[in-house]
């Protein structure tokens, strides 16, 4: 029996083995790794398709049984956005709604998917309803809104639908249109965007359009119980939000909220009289609307106002960099806490807020990452007496003092001669120098 060739058989299984335990081990870390990966890319990817600012929460619709019963397509030369629902079998399609629309600028042909849902979004220039998001940053929206309330339509946007091009890549609807695809189309329903032919024609007649009033700021399609359209009848005066809010120092809109009907149907909202409210100073006002018309009809109603201050403060600096001048490089002389102090006081300094009154703080890094030739980050914020903070940020950089950069660059006269010698170029003496005068 050849001892060693038994124990170089058994080194080389065990060492087999190892490797194979290494792999699998190797494999269960590398799995993990790309599990945490995707799921991190995943939420990377669902907040980079948000551009917008100001997203409320997302709503997901539980009403529809699966996500392909409906099959909607956008017809770029229609201006329409027609919704086809499924048989049981899948196999036939029927077209169920049919909606004027108004396509985005640079919304691109093709196929997309319903990814998720949100109730109100701050995006191409304004506050949209009913947002549901599409692949590659596409949107159906309502009009947009000047602020994140009912009340606060943009007329033009909504007059826009079916006539003009829209922002970006969006498709705008009423807010009725856009909240019937927000509450029945679930997610991943397949939209279809299509050039569209001369050729083609609707399936299903578009709904009549509904006039906007030249007074109230909602969307008259707006299927909220609140839409004071949905109250409305002649011969009365209704309003549609309890409470309405102007920002502190805005103008308001008396009439946003409101809509005033005469007996024979005609919109007297601008005929109501009414008190007025002081924007510049925040709190609860009750404004109360009195009008009598020609034929002796009363009308009268009373509105709630809350002013308030959500606004931050506009602060800046008087200028973007700042520089602190040290002794040396030496890390006594660059990181210390009277450094950052004094870099405080010196941008602290020079800061103007407009509110007066508001809070001003100043920060910058520790001492121990105060870095000689490099522009240190410093962050002012200034809060007001509404709790709102504004913030700007400016930089400091650090150098040393030029005259203490000269001493130490000092030419040693000693040295200098010795460098000469050895170069072989004579010292220059006062000798040297009469000679040189002489045959001059």
């Amino acid at each position: 029996m050849d001892i060693k060739k038994i124990v170089k058989e058994k080194r080389f299984k065990n060492t087999v083995i190892t490797l194979l335990e290494i792999l699998i081990v190797a494999g269960i870390i590398f799995g993990g790794l790309m599990f945490i990966q995707n799921k991190v890319t995943s939420e990377a990817d669902k907040a980079s398709k948000l551009s917008g600012k100001g997203v409320e929460e997302e709503t997901e619709n539980k009403k529809t049984a699966f996500s392909d019963r409906y099959y909607i397509e956008v017809n770029k030369k229609l201006k329409a956005v027609i919704v086809y629902q499924y048989s049981k079998d899948k196999k036939t399609k029927v077209a169920v709604k049919s909606f004027r629309c108004s396509v985005g600028k640079s919304l691109p042909n093709g196929n997309f998917r319903i990814k998720s849902k949100y109730t109100w979004l701050n995006k191409y220039s304004g506050w949209h309803k009913y947002n549901s998001y599409l692949d590659k940053n596409v949107w159906i929206q309502s009009p947009s809104y000047s602020g994140k309330e009912d009340y606060k339509l943009v007329k033009s946007s909504y007059r826009s639908i079916g006539k003009k091009k829209a922002s970006g890549k969006n498709i705008v609807l009423t807010a009725n249109d856009a909240n019937w695809i927000f509450e029945n189309c679930k997610k991943n329903t397949l939209v279809s965007v299509k050039k569209g032919k001369k050729k083609d024609t609707l399936p299903i007649d578009f709904s009549p359009v509904v006039k906007v009033s030249g007074k109230c700021g909602w969307d008259p399609t707006d299927p909220s119980e609140n839409n004071p359209y949905k109250k409305i009848k002649n011969g009365t005066v209704v309003k549609g939000s309890q409470t309405v809010t102007v920002e502190k120092g805005h103008q308001f809109n008396y009439y946003c909220n409101l809509i005033a009907f005469g007996t024979k149907g005609k919109d007297i909202t601008g005929r109501l009289k009414h008190n007025t409210v002081d924007t510049s100073a925040v709190g609860n006002y009750a404004v109360k609307y009195k009008y009598k018309s020609k034929d002796g009809k009363k009308y009268s109603i009373s509105q709630k106002v809350q002013v308030v201050d959500t606004t931050p403060p506009v602060v800046s600096c008087s200028k973007q960099v700042f520089t602190l001048e040290v002794k040396s490089k030496s890390p006594n002389d660059i990181n210390t806490k009277k450094n950052v102090q004094k870099i405080i006081d010196m941008v602290k300094a020079t800061v103007t807020c407009n509110e007066p009154a508001s809070e001003i703080k100043v920060y910058t890094l520790e001492k121990e990452q105060l870095r000689e030739s490099e522009k240190t980050p410093v962050v002012v914020k200034a809060k007001d007496l509404a709790g709102n903070v504004g913030s700007c940020q400016v930089l400091c950089e650090i150098k040393v003092k030029e005259d203490t950069v000269k001493k130490n660059f000092k030419v040693n006269k000693k040295l200098e001669q010795q460098r000469k010698k050895k170069a072989g170029i004579e010292p220059e003496t006062t000798k040297n120098k009469k000679k040189s005068s002489k045959k001059k």
